[in-house]
């Protein structure tokens, strides 16, 4: 079966390996398998040649790839095909994966039947039986040209593309399938302990207890037989998220069970609790995922882990950029900062209270003595003002959705703007409050504020466009600066329990009107948050596919508005979401 001895053959670009005694000495399904040495040299020294590799067997995935990973060779291989499932097709979606044409590729199998069929289903396709393989590797790689596997890496980043084109157009339920997240639990130590007093600090919307314990409380439940904890890591093919989670179980109730809403929409609460066989739950406040709790069937649990370690990623790019906003861009800053240079001005939690930075009143603000002053009795307000004006950046990314949802109160003495929950409730007026509000803020705290300061109601339209200007003007020439829009849907239910799509519509037409002036560039929230299925517990909160989408956006944003054109041209579009591994392809296309 030496067909290429004709040389009248086309050329080989490509050869799509079978594994169990083709590529490897013995079944894999059966017993242990040995890759013998000439085989990985005979698949770098193709790639070197600029001739591709991929793999299409009947075997179980994960098992296959464990051992080729074992022994250095997986990254050699793209659009690998392997499940039990017939041969032919899968190498025709290969081909039509790669923009190839099946006189252009090698199929080597040690079946004729498999070999036969791979023919059937792909007309003009060169096979070769492993027997016959050694005689057509002379004429195969005198063909190619060496490339040192240039061309291997353009393939790495298209096949990236397909998966990520693939993920794009999936529902919320498969996008988190594919996402590969892995939940990880050990026990609650002393090494890991600052890391956990920090979480429960700092977490409110998927803080389920509110109980904040102090360090000493934490160091109580170490010693504690009767105290059940875990602590939680999230990984996904995205990257890791670290630390992220802790519950405490005892006597068949939770005392903590809190996570980070970097992990927001990925289920991992809803695994925990199934985890812990569901022990009794007393939800204290609100929160952005209440029981009962979704079965999830796409996590998987993972190995222990060290909480010290961290992994590095390098970014493809030095476009340095300043994310402010909430929760919506925490989530994106996930998918955006292994190929920028990501800063944060994040909302967070302190003392019980959710302190805000991300209002463009807030943005604005010039807190001198006096202001500073009345900001110890605001514990709400963050204190620290942007960095946003001082720091240079080459893009700033805002999320108004505050401007769009809070009121404003003004200091009677001072004139200085706080802004503060729902823009049509009023703080002032204390016996319109609910029972909750008062206990939040206690009678004294309410007595204060309703005397010295005036409720202003939300934001108008055209102050909103007034201080986007003002933040546009105080930025350096060549920064660009960037704004989410909010959703437009027509929601029902307790998802649109505050009625606010009159004004987010008026809110968003300022930032269109802002985007056609050239003031600012928008991410358009609203051609991707299309249905309710994409919204989770409100307007403001999205399922994970949509946080992913939303950062593919601001990603070909800046790609178009910087002029890296050459990945247009090359139809080499780096992706956000390449694991460790394949980045490395990618970094020498920015450098």
């Amino acid at each position: 079966m030496g067909l290429l001895k004709d040389s009248g053959k086309p050329k080989i670009k490509l050869v799509i390996w079978d594994l169990d005694e083709t590529f490897w000495f013995g079944t894999l399904s059966e017993g242990s398998i040995e890759i013998p040495l000439d085989k990985i040299k005979l698949i770098k020294t193709l790639s070197d040649h600029g001739i591709v590799n991929s793999i299409c067997s009947k075997n179980n995935f994960d098992d296959a790839k464990a051992q080729l990973e074992k022994n250095n060779v997986w990254d050699f291989f793209v659009f690998p095909q392997i499940s039990w499932e017939p041969k032919g097709e899968r190498i025709a979606h290969i081909i039509e994966r790669m923009s190839l044409r099946s006189e252009n590729v090698l199929f080597v199998d040690d079946n004729n039947g498999n070999l036969e069929e791979a023919k059937f289903y792909n007309a003009g396709l060169q096979v070769v039986h492993p027997d016959h393989l050694s005689e057509l590797m002379t004429e195969v790689l005198l063909n190619g040209t060496i490339d040192h596997g240039s061309r291997l890496q353009q393939y790495k980043i298209l096949e990236e593309k397909n998966r990520v084109k693939t993920l794009s157009g999936a529902s919320n339920e498969e996008f988190l399938n594919a996402s590969d997240i892995r939940v990880t639990v050990v026990e609650l130590t002393k090494k890991n302990l600052p890391r956990v007093h920090e979480l429960l600090q700092r977490t409110n919307q998927l803080n389920y207890t509110k109980k904040r314990s102090s360090v000493d409380e934490l160091a109580g439940l170490i010693e504690d037989g009767s105290a059940k904890t875990g602590v939680v890591k999230v990984t996904d093919r995205f990257g890791d998220y670290g630390l992220c989670g802790f519950y405490c179980v005892k006597q068949g109730s939770l005392e903590h069970f809190s996570f980070s809403c970097r992990i927001l929409g990925m289920g991992v609460e809803n695994w925990c609790y199934q985890y812990l066989n569901k022990p009794l739950l007393q939800v204290v406040g609100d929160v952005a995922n209440p029981p009962p709790f979704a079965q999830v069937n796409w996590i998987n649990k993972g190995s222990n882990f060290n909480v010290g370690n961290t992994t590095t990623i390098s970014r493809s790019t030095s476009l340095k950029v300043l994310l402010l906003g909430g929760c919506d861009l925490g989530q994106i800053s996930d998918f955006v900062r292994p190929y920028f240079d990501v800063r944060e001005e994040f909302n967070f939690i302190a003392n019980g209270y959710n302190v805000r930075c991300d209002h463009t009143s807030l943005i604005l603000a010039n807190y001198g003595p006096a202001e500073k002053e009345l900001l110890k009795h605001l514990p709400f307000i963050n204190p620290d003002q942007t960095n946003m004006f001082s720091e240079r950046y080459d893009v700033v990314v805002i999320s108004p959705l505050m401007d769009f949802h809070q009121a404003q109160y003004r200091h009677k003495a001072t004139g200085m703007i706080v802004p503060k929950d729902h823009w049509n409730s009023n703080l002032t007026k204390t016996d319109s409050l609910s029972e909750k509000e008062k206990d939040l803020y206690g009678e004294k705290f309410l007595r204060w504020f309703s005397k010295d300061f005036e409720y202003l109601g939300g934001i108008s339209a055209l102050e909103f466009e007034k201080n986007v200007k003002q933040i546009r003007s105080q930025l350096p020439e060549g920064c660009l600066l960037v704004f989410l829009t909010g959703t437009e849907l027509d929601l029902s239910g307790p998802k649109d329990s505050d009625k606010d799509l009159p004004r987010y519509k008026e809110m968003n037409n300022a930032l269109k009107k802002l985007k056609d002036l050239g003031v600012i560039q928008l991410v358009d929230v609203r051609e991707i948050v299309k249905s309710e299925d994409d919204i989770t517990d409100n307007r403001r909160h999205y399922a994970r596919s949509c946080y992913f989408r939303i950062a593919n956006s601001l990603k070909e944003l800046l790609i178009e508005q910087f002029g890296i054109k050459e990945l247009k041209e090359n139809k080499s579009y780096i992706n956000l979401f390449f694991s460790t591994v394949k980045r490395k392809f990618v970094n020498a296309l920015f450098t």
